[in-house]
Formats: C-alpha cells, sequence, structure tokens
C-alpha cells in the first residue's frame, strides 16, 4: 500500500491510499476537518468521484473521469474552493453530530 503525503499554501494535507486497483482514497485534512476523497472505477476510462464527509455522507460527482488522477484532482480542487466544510458535515442532519466523533471509515 502506497502512502504519499502533500501540503498546499491552503493548509490542505492529504494521504493517498490504494485500497484496491479500482479504488483509490485520500484522506483530506483542512482547518482540524477530515474528509475522504475516493475515485472508483466504474468501467474502462470511467472514474467516479466521492467525498466522504463525517458521518459518512456521500457527495458524488453525477459526472465520469476517464482517470483516478483525474477524479481526484477535481475533487481536491472543490474541497480547495467550495471548502471542507461543506463536505465535512451535513448542514440538514448537524444536530446529530458529536463533535468527538471522527471521521467513520
Amino acid at each position: 500500500m502506497a502512502i504519499a503525503k502533500e501540503k498546499s499554501r491552503t493548509g490542505l494535507r492529504a494521504r493517498a491510499r490504494a485500497t484496491e486497483d479500482n479504488l483509490i482514497s485520500r484522506e483530506v485534512t483542512q482547518d482540524g476537518m477530515t474528509v475522504r476523497v475516493e475515485a472508483e472505477m466504474a468501467g474502462v476510462g470511467a472514474w467516479v468521484l466521492r467525498v466522504v464527509g463525517r458521518r459518512g455522507q456521500v457527495s458524488q460527482w453525477t459526472e465520469f473521469f476517464a482517470s483516478s488522477t483525474e477524479a481526484l484532482t477535481t475533487g481536491l480542487t472543490a474541497i480547495r474552493y467550495e471548502g471542507i466544510e461543506d463536505f465535512y458535515e451535513d448542514p440538514v442532519f448537524r444536530y446529530l453530530q458529536n463533535e468527538e466523533e471522527p471521521l467513520q471509515h
């Protein structure tokens, strides 16, 4: 299992993990919040992008990507520009969330 670390100017930290040949995930941490960005192969040249939040809620893109790199880059860019908060918690269920509970895997 390969693990890579990167740090950007915006304070994002990511650890990449290839869990299987068809699923690549990265944990991204910013401002004390961690989400998981996943690229999963859906077919030849078709990768699905998901960002999994603190309680396991999923933001999934409706388009397919040509490669895992393209999918992960899109996810990281979305987190950078939208803010990790948009993916970390589901505002509809915020009242159910316990601040001490970590990201579910």
